[in-house]
């Protein structure tokens, strides 16, 4: 018979890759938001002194050597558990629906916690095994199932996800309260992300005596993420054109940092149509540090998710997290997460998604610059409120039914402890 433990371990489950587990396995997958987000969100956990680990079925590619056995891997102080993957899709799924269930049965004890990032054919094994034991499973909705997706995975999804709402606990972690709202659910935690932030506003490396008001000194404002219509594609090309008449009429100056992918031919197209007063610089392929300095040199950050899309009611836009976290103004179409989030002071949130709302806001900050940077240091207090680290994870603890630790009492959260790998 296994002893409860001091404290229950709380295990991720999820189906990500990271940049050290693509060297091991010569994969050279993107590392997306996904991995991100789980990591943050388990090393929250681990720094409020929980024994949090991940547990994840990597997505190799096909020119991919995976490792022949699951591998143990400490990234950042946070233990990652890969299990055995395989290059062929199919064989992956049906080997990770084997493998967490093997794992829920004999590695996870009655009495810790177990987060699903997500609904997948992959856990529904380990989900059933779960239940049956009683071991207290929550389930992470990042992406609530689309209507308007063609194919039989969406389909499939689908009909899976009634089963995961069903069999997991009663309160959820959603991506965003409209997610929540949108599924009609009782019970729901929402969880944007987590920061390791500073306790004072980090400062644009860009200078904001007299910006705009030369080309040397031009208004930088960052665009980037995956660039397509929902996203705002269409509005940010629309937007080009008419904010340029009225930069010339105003003799201001704006430089456009796009470092997102996607759209590039449609963003040219409409830059050419612009006046000598407005630039767009596409930046792809960015490594971390060099998309840093590119956020960093820049006073405005742009969310423009379309508010009747599919994307934009089934998921939060993350991008918004990085914008305020670095200091910079934040400029985004209508939401009701944001606007809870940020209130009327954190961030300029338009009325609307129409091009002439877009550029009139762009005008007003370059009137009133100084009022742009006591928005952009509320937009910064805001979420160091809602994504710092520390309270994200105590948040997080409160939903799996456990403690808010004492942090005069825990642990080091470096410590050398890991994630069990063997039956109890």
């Amino acid at each position: 018979m296994s002893q409860t433990p001091t404290r229950p371990r709380i295990y991720y489950f999820c189906l990500v890759n990271t940049q050290r587990y693509n060297q091991i396995a010569g994969d050279g997958s993107y590392v997306g938001a996904a991995s991100n987000k789980v990591s943050a969100l388990s090393a929250a956990l681990r720094q409020r002194g929980q024994r949090s680990c991940v547990v994840s079925m990597p997505l190799c590619g096909r020119g991919a050597a995976p490792p022949a056995s699951a591998t143990l891997l400490r990234d950042n102080g946070l233990p990652w558990l890969f299990l055995r993957s395989h290059r062929s899709r199919w064989r992956r799924k049906f080997s990770a629906l084997a493998q967490f269930a093997w794992f829920s049965l004999w590695v996870v004890d009655r009495h810790d916690r177990v987060i699903l990032y997500n609904h997948g054919f992959e856990y529904l094994l380990a989900l059933f095994v779960l239940r049956l034991r009683g071991v207290v499973t929550v389930l992470d909705i990042e992406d609530a199932p689309r209507l308007d997706e063609p194919g039989l995975r969406p389909a499939v999804d689908r009909l899976m996800f009634p089963a995961f709402l069903k069999l997991t606990s009663a309160r959820k972690i959603v991506a965003s309260r409209g997610v929540g709202e949108g599924l009609k659910l009782r019970e729901f935690t929402p969880v944007y992300g987590a920061i390791n932030a500073p306790t004072r506003r980090p400062e644009p490396r860009a200078t904001w005596t007299d910006v705009g008001m030369t080309a040397a000194n031009p208004l930088r404002i960052w665009y980037g993420g995956t660039i397509e219509r929902d996203t705002g594609l269409d509005l940010f090309c629309e937007v080009l054109p008419l904010l340029g008449e009225r930069l010339a009429e105003a003799g201001r100056y704006v430089v456009f940092e796009v470092t997102g992918r996607g759209g590039e031919a449609a963003i040219a197209a409409a830059q050419a149509a612009a006046c000598d007063n407005l630039k767009v610089e596409q930046r792809q392929d960015l490594d971390r540090p060099s998309f840093l300095a590119v956020l960093r040199a820049c006073h405005v950050g742009l969310s423009l998710r379309i508010t009747d899309s599919s994307l934009a009611q089934s998921t939060f836009p993350s991008k918004v997290v990085e914008i305020t976290q670095h200091g910079l103004a934040l400029i985004a179409t209508p939401s009701a997460d944001l606007l809870h989030i940020y209130g009327s002071d954190g961030a300029v949130i338009l009325g609307d998604c129409a091009p002439h709302s877009l550029a009139e806001a762009i005008m007003l900050a370059l009137h009133d610059t100084s009022a742009l940077q006591e928005m952009a240091q509320a937009g910064f207090d805001r979420s160091l409120d809602q994504f710092e680290a520390g309270r994200v994870a105590d948040r997080l603890v409160l939903s799996l039914g456990l403690k808010v630790r004492d942090l005069r009492t825990a642990p080091d959260p470096a410590s050398a402890e890991t994630c069990p790998t063997a039956p109890r």
